[in-house]
């Protein structure tokens, strides 16, 4: 299948997202869809994306913080797995976790390849809202995008294991597969990266880890 027929039907499975109640088949495990795929399996193909797709916009978003990036980069990695299968479970990372690395490594490529211009500055946000109580949801949506800016700004290796333990909620270890590194790592670069973003949002009047939820 070339690859814009692989594009057309990537983008017929994900426009038939919602509309329907389940997958093709929602009962079965990974390994046996990744080995239908193997096989040319387009149901197995749409059931993986269906299972996943809202969980890599999520990483890809992110990073990017722009959502037609956001599905390109994931276009692209569930294109990939359809051309080239190669994931095999043999005790080693789940799907999931394979497939949140692609695309964590993807989106970082993407990001990097950006000018510097096309990243929104914090100072850039708007102003907090006035008006108490009466802007609750305001003052919710400002606190928002004023935390994944500021997570955005954080280097690398701080902002994937936020992105991951915090927002994806993976465990420690899914995380460490994710980004190839050990438990004790993730768990260091956790600890200075809320440090890091603790001061941050105090500077904004933010105590704590508030903003993260």
């Amino acid at each position: 299948m070339t690859i814009t027929s692989t594009a057309s039907l990537l983008s017929a499975i994900l426009s038939s997202v919602g509309s329907r109640t389940e997958c093709a088949t929602p009962s079965t495990d990974d390994a046996a869809l990744m080995e239908a795929v193997r096989n040319g399996d387009s149901r197995a193909f749409a059931t993986i994306v269906q299972r996943y797709h809202v969980v890599l916009y999520r990483v890809a978003w992110r990073t990017l913080l722009e959502e037609e990036a956001a599905r390109d980069v994931v276009q692209e990695v569930f294109v990939k797995l359809w051309q080239r299968p190669t994931w095999l479970r043999d005790g080693g990372a789940s799907l999931r976790t394979w497939l949140c690395r692609i695309t964590l490594n993807a989106s970082i490529d993407a990001r990097r390849r950006r000018r510097p211009t096309e990243v929104l500055p914090t100072e850039d946000v708007a102003a907090e809202p006035s008006g108490g109580g009466h802007d609750e949801q305001l003052f919710a949506e400002w606190r928002r995008q004023l935390v994944h800016r500021l997570v955005a700004e954080l280097p690398d290796h701080w902002r994937n294991v936020l992105l991951l333990c915090y927002f994806e909620e993976l465990s420690h270890r899914e995380a460490a597969g994710v980004l190839g590194i050990s438990t004790k790592a993730v768990e260091s670069r956790l600890a200075r990266a809320r440090r890091a973003l603790r001061d941050r949002l105090a500077r904004h009047g933010l105590p704590g880890m508030a903003g993260l939820a």
